[in-house]
């Protein structure tokens, strides 16, 4: 239940009494809610705001509810949302439209307090995974361009971004720079003291070259101990 108040709900509801019934219930859950009287009206919420779940009647003017959830699944919403559609159509053909047309699950009408939070529970369930999802798949993206014992971004990453950061360059005519360094007599370095301290060296290194850059700027491995500091926005006296 501690998670609950973090998840934002949006009730799109023509029928002021149902409104009035399930805005109540849906808040004593533990839901934060927002409703919405028609199908264009929730849409434009549903784009301009971060709902995790959404209620539709299926009958609204305008904008029906199996309408809205279409909409909803042509927007190509940055999170994943939830979809239950409260309907009062008994036939299976009915519902099969709902579904197909992006809902995630459905209730009859007028809903039963108990399986309405059960069915939002469920549903709850699937928004948690899609975020753990998203959030380990981000993280693999970041590994994969990253250099794990330097905290840096790896050659790879360079070579994708320096080309984006180029062609940015290029089209607004702003300046852009870059710094390519490597470390003197790192070798000796390695043969002398061992890789490890070798190591330490570069760690040390990567460290004291981000302190000194700015947050705008970003720095890549290109070789054992060659580096690349890009850096948008500035003049060749500047960098």
């Amino acid at each position: 239940m501690s998670e609950l108040p973090q998840f934002r709900l949006l009730l799109a509801e023509d029928e002021p009494t149902q409104r009035l019934l399930l805005e109540p219930q849906l808040k004593n859950a533990g839901y934060i809610v927002e409703t919405a009287s028609d199908g264009e009206e929730a849409l434009r919420k549903i784009i301009n705001g971060q709902f995790q779940i959404l209620i539709t009647d299926w009958d609204m003017p305008g904008m029906d509810g199996a309408t809205l959830c279409r909409r909803v699944r042509e927007a190509n919403l940055p999170t994943y949302l939830y979809v239950l559609l409260l309907t009062s159509h008994a036939s299976t053909a009915d519902v099969v439209t709902g579904l197909e047309a992006g809902a995630d699950d459905y209730v009859r009408k007028p809903p039963v307090p108990a399986e309405l939070m059960a069915r939002l529970t469920a549903g709850r369930r699937i928004v948690q995974l899609e975020q753990s999802l998203r959030e380990a798949n981000a993280r693999i993206q970041l590994m994969s361009v990253t250099d794990s014992m330097l905290n840096i971004f790896n050659r790879r990453y360079l070579n994708e971004q320096i080309v984006r950061e180029v062609e940015r360059a290029r089209r607004y005519e702003h300046p852009l720079s870059a710094v390519m360094t490597d470390l003197d007599r790192f070798k000796r370095i390695n043969d002398e003291r061992g890789h490890a301290a070798g190591d330490e060296v570069l760690v040390r290194f990567a460290e004291l070259a981000k302190s000194a850059i700015r947050q705008c700027d970003w720095m890549a491995r290109f070789g054992r101990e060659e580096f690349v500091i890009v850096l948008p926005e500035t003049t060749l006296a500047g960098a």
